[in-house]
This record gives structure tokens, C-alpha cells and sequence, in this order.
């Protein structure tokens, strides 16, 4: 085989190839067998991370990869507010419109990839629910910490915490219910759910800003999600109004 020069990979192709030349009714039960075997586990690490494993059929693989392949992409751009390039500091310490370095490597870019499909996905009214509420991540927080900007946070489901940051990020675009509980944690009282930006103000800051409005990213209105410039809750001041002009 070397003195052809193919490549371990090509003689592997060719041999599935000859294979289902062969057998050409291999295919069927062996699928059938293999769509049986497919399975995904969600397992919590101590460090707080979660791993995930499993094995998938071709059609679901092909999907998925499909899916994934835009935010690996080379020829894709990609934006990340992390701490920007000296160099594209102006005189007075202002980033400018120079693109900022992605440093992911292709197996961050996947895993973020994969969560932003499947918040998307989640979003949709189709997909099942449970009773009745959209997929949902629950993460419990006291007043105190959430109002100074300290402690931690703690997902369903989850046994470690989060840190304070974590809390803050999902405040900024998330439902917000207050519970206060009794000194036997007996609920007392459970406000109700209170939706930041309506689909009217959505369409309204779209078509003011015309997408993502962070210095050198042009993401389109569909890429983005509404924020508030001043926090819903914040440790330092009031919290913002959620209306077009706290909006971006």
C-alpha cells in the first residue's frame, strides 16, 4: 500500500468502500443496530466542570457537525470582549474599531458553538416543555450577594457553585423570581417572573442600533441579545430601567 502512497485514512475509505461493494445489504441491519447503540451522559466533575460523552449514529453526527462547523471556521469571524490588544488603544485608552483577537481554540469554539445552538434551539415554542415552561436553568442566589456584588450562586442540578460573575451574566438576559424564605425555609413569598426586554423593544434597539453595538464587532440584530447599559441590579447604584434608552 505504501508503495502507492495512500495515506492510513484513504485505505481505511477504500476498504469501507469495497466492503459495502460487496455486501450491499450490509448497511441496513447494521444501522439498526449501531441507532440502538447511541446514548449521550451529562456527568459532574468536582472541579465543577461537567463532562460529556457518548456515542452517535452518522445522521445525527453529520448534523451536529454541520451545525458546528460555522464557529470553527476559519473564514468565520469571531468576537471576544476579553481584555483588547495594546495596540488597538487609541491615545486615550479607547479600543477602536480593529477586530479583536479570538484566541479560542476549535475545541472552545465548539463547545461555545454548541451551547448558543442549543439556547437558539430552546427558544423555539415547539420543543417539548416541562410543565409547561420552557427549558429553564434554575440558579439560586441570596439578595445580599447578588445586591454587593459578592458570594456565589448554585444551579439545579449542580453541586458546585458558581462564581458571582456567572450570577451576574445570566441576570443581565434572564427571567428574575424573588423567593423569600422563613427561618425553616418554608417559602414565604415567590414573586413573579419579570421579562426584561419585550420582542417590541427588540425590534426597536435592532433597527436603532443595527446589531451588536461592542467597538469592532458587526454582528447582525439576529446574533445579539438586548442588554441593559445600566444592570437590571447592580452593587453600585440603582438598577436600570429596562426601556429603549437603557437599552443597547
Amino acid at each position: 500500500v505504501g508503495g502507492f502512497g495512500y495515506s492510513v485514512r484513504e485505505v481505511d475509505d477504500l476498504a469501507i468502500r469495497y466492503k459495502e461493494h460487496l455486501d450491499p445489504d450490509g448497511a441496513e441491519p447494521r444501522d439498526a443496530e449501531l441507532h440502538e447503540r447511541r446514548y449521550l451522559t451529562l456527568t459532574p466533575h468536582c472541579s465543577g466542570m461537567t463532562r460529556i460523552t457518548g456515542m452517535l449514529t452518522a445522521p445525527m453526527a453529520g448534523i451536529i457537525g454541520a451545525a458546528l462547523e460555522p464557529f470553527t471556521s476559519p473564514r468565520i469571524v469571531s468576537f471576544q470582549p476579553d481584555t483588547p490588544d495594546p495596540d488597538a488603544l487609541d491615545d486615550d485608552g479607547v479600543l477602536g474599531d480593529a477586530v479583536t483577537v479570538d484566541t479560542r481554540s476549535a475545541g472552545q469554539k465548539r463547545a461555545d458553538g454548541l451551547v448558543q445552538l442549543i439556547e437558539l434551539g430552546a427558544k423555539n415554542p415547539t420543543v417539548p416543555r416541562l410543565n409547561g415552561a420552557a427549558p429553564t436553568v434554575n440558579l439560586h442566589a441570596t439578595l445580599d450577594d447578588v445586591t454587593s456584588g459578592r458570594g456565589v450562586g448554585w444551579i439545579d442540578g449542580l453541586t458546585e457553585p458558581v462564581p458571582y460573575t456567572t450570577v451576574e451574566a445570566l441576570l443581565c438576559h434572564a427571567d428574575v423570581i424573588t423567593t423569600l424564605f422563613g427561618q425553616h425555609g418554608q417559602v414565604l413569598q415567590h414573586g413573579k417572573t419579570r421579562r426584561l426586554f419585550t420582542a417590541a423593544q427588540n425590534r426597536a434597539l435592532a433597527a436603532r442600533d443595527g446589531g451588536c453595538v461592542w467597538p469592532g464587532c458587526n454582528a447582525p440584530p439576529s446574533w445579539c441579545e438586548s442588554h441593559h447599559v445600566d444592570g437590571w441590579l447592580s452593587p453600585t447604584h440603582p438598577g436600570g430601567l429596562t426601556d429603549l434608552d437603557n437599552g443597547a
